[in-house]
């Protein structure tokens, strides 16, 4: 966490910022947590200039999602 370490499935910039901190804008990635997954949901990117980069949909599938704990 915190490494500046880019998600290949979505392209979320792990800027270190916690969970409790969801509608907090990221320095990053200049969104909130929360958009960033809205945005995540419609268009499969963490914001729309992103979409080209993230990896393709026949690469996710067999991928499983985890929760990460708070903090």
């Amino acid at each position: 966490r915190g490494r500046r370490d880019t998600c290949p499935v979505c392209y979320w910039e792990d800027d270190g910022q916690d969970l409790g901190e969801i509608d907090d804008v990221s320095s990053a990635n200049h969104i909130t947590l929360r958009q960033g997954r809205k945005n995540f949901a419609r268009m499969g990117a963490a914001d729309e200039a992103a979409v080209s980069l993230v990896a393709p949909a026949s690469e996710l599938r067999g991928l499983r999602r985890e929760h990460r704990a708070n903090g």
